[in-house]
């Protein structure tokens, strides 16, 4: 979707009468930061995953690679194929089809090239992985050139990037509503979205595409709610930063103010959450109880923190908010899935009133 959005600006060029680039594709990327991991991000061992795709001044399919592997008779290559399909890296591909129905497919983007290897049973149905492009900005701009010779455009020059360039005559535009980004931020917790809307409140209202500038948008913005600003630390959008801190009263008190906001926005952002039991991070979640369908919620997690908040909706009456926060020690693996999400889940059918 995200090309083919890219390809329709393409072709609204070609219809204003651009047929040739005489020098290069320009990518200013004005005030904001170069992507790069935040403060306190996981180690470099996990930066290749998707939960640690970057932001910046320009992104596309959330800075990240999708890769998918068909088996095909065994001893030959795999069907395979990278999404999208231009990355601007150079590609180590080559996938083998083996007997059986094992699947050790290796993915990861680092340097200049994009990686899929590995082997794939000729018994296993399709196989399918993401994984971070090591700069959302180039990725853009690969896709982008892509589009352009698409739509019969030739470029004469190169990809260059800089930073405020004189503006020229606006011959076609791409808009990104801020309702389209709250669906992959809040359903499906897609990190950098999150960290991309992020940088780019801090460019609109505080005129600086930073991990700063964002904390001041939200300071202000909070500010203007009446939500305690004492009980927020924000140093990025994504929540992977050790160095954020919250409070469960300053998340419900958040949530109540959305709730009591214009009604129009309060049902967009509610429809941005996961559903229990049927929707993004909460779809396998509680399915068949008086939760499903009535908990509009976002998880969070990282190693010795899980968090579910949002709001329950009974069967009448107003809906309510709620946040549970539990911090435990990062060393006792496994708790998020074996204790704190049961617990949660528990919780919420107390909330409810239908026991646990």
């Amino acid at each position: 979707a995200a090309e083919a959005r890219v390809l329709a600006v393409a072709h609204a060029l070609a219809e204003a009468g651009v047929r040739r680039i005489g020098g290069d594709l320009v990518l200013d990327e004005g005030d904001f930061a170069t992507p790069a991991p935040g403060p306190s991000w996981p180690d470099a061992s996990q930066r290749w995953a998707e939960y640690c795709a970057l932001a910046g001044g320009f992104s596309i399919n959330a800075g990240v690679l999708h890769a998918r592997v068909a088996a095909s008779a065994v001893g030959q290559n795999a069907s395979l194929t990278v999404h999208p399909r231009a990355h601007g890296l150079e590609s180590s591909y080559g996938v083998k089809t083996v007997a059986g129905s094992a699947v050790d497919v290796r993915v990861g983007a680092t340097g200049a090239t994009a990686t899929v290897k590995g082997t794939i049973g000729a018994k296993l149905g399709p196989y399918e992985a993401q994984f971070a492009h090591p700069d959302p900005v180039l990725l853009f701009g690969a896709v982008l050139q892509d589009a352009l010779r698409a739509a019969g455009i030739t470029l004469d020059g190169t990809l260059v990037r800089r930073r405020g360039v004189p503006r020229g005559k606006t011959l076609a535009e791409l808009r990104s509503p801020l309702a389209e980004s709250l669906a992959p931020i809040n359903a499906e917790s897609r990190n950098s979205v999150a960290d991309q809307l992020f940088f780019s409140l801090g460019h609109a209202l505080a005129g600086e595409g930073t991990r700063a500038g964002g904390a001041r948008a939200v300071t202000e913005a909070l500010a203007r709610l009446g939500v305690p600003r004492e009980d927020l630390v924000q140093v990025d959008g994504s929540g992977l930063s050790r160095e954020n801190g919250v409070s469960a009263r300053a998340v419900t008190a958040l949530l109540e103010r959305v709730l009591g906001a214009d009604p129009a926005a309060a049902r967009l952002y509610q429809q941005s959450l996961a559903v229990m039991g049927r929707k993004g991070t909460l779809e396998e979640r509680l399915k068949g109880t008086p939760a499903e369908g009535r908990v509009f919620a976002k998880t969070g997690w990282i190693s010795g923190v899980s968090a579910l908040s949002g709001y329950l909706v009974p069967e009448h009456g107003r809906p309510s908010v709620f946040s549970i926060l539990i911090e435990y020690p990062s060393e006792l693996g496994g708790l998020n899935t074996g204790a704190w999400k049961p617990l949660q889940d528990e919780l919420v059918l107390l909330f409810l009133g239908g026991g646990a």
